[in-house]
């Protein structure tokens, strides 16, 4: 839990960052290791403004780190979608299914790209990118060859 995101009582901003310090000091921590991704290191960078030493390992399969092309838990997650993606190839295209695979990644989209890229996606949104929902069914449609593909709408007769 952030130290610089709490509330006080009656719902105005609590700063409890001067608790940290003093506990910090009580404990007699020579410095703090933070092991996270954008949330966690963000106020591990505070805390270093602080005063405070740190040693930040990026650690988050969002890969949302500035400065860092390496995070602990992004390559797991890829090579876990992709297995997904794989295993799950056959028997949508047997049927004729569209498959919609939506992964992790918060504001970032990195995840979503080379996890698509791996699985061959015919269309792969991010963040980075907005969208409009009628451009992604269209799209979709002309890739597919399917004239009246709508949301919802299946591509067999009942």
């Amino acid at each position: 839990t952030s130290p610089f995101k709490q509330t006080a009582e009656d719902g105005s901003p609590k700063d409890l960052s001067a608790d940290v310090l003093e506990n910090i000091k009580t404990l007699k921590l020579d410095a703090i290791v933070a092991c996270g991704g954008e949330d966690t290191l963000g106020v591990a960078a505070r805390l270093s403004v602080l005063g405070v030493p740190i040693v930040g390992v990026p650690k988050t399969i969002d890969k949302d780190l500035m400065g860092t092309d390496y995070t602990l838990g992004f390559d797991t997650a890829l090579r876990n979608i992709s297995q997904i993606i794989e295993r799950s190839r056959t028997p949508a295209g047997s049927h004729g299914w569209v498959q919609i695979v939506e992964v992790m990644g918060r504001h970032a989209g990195h995840l979503a790209l080379w996890s698509g890229i791996a699985g061959q996606a015919h269309l792969i949104l991010i963040p980075e990118y907005p969208f409009r929902y009628e451009r992604v069914f269209q799209l979709l449609s002309d890739r597919l060859g399917e004239p009246g593909l709508s949301r919802g709408s299946s591509s067999r007769p009942r």
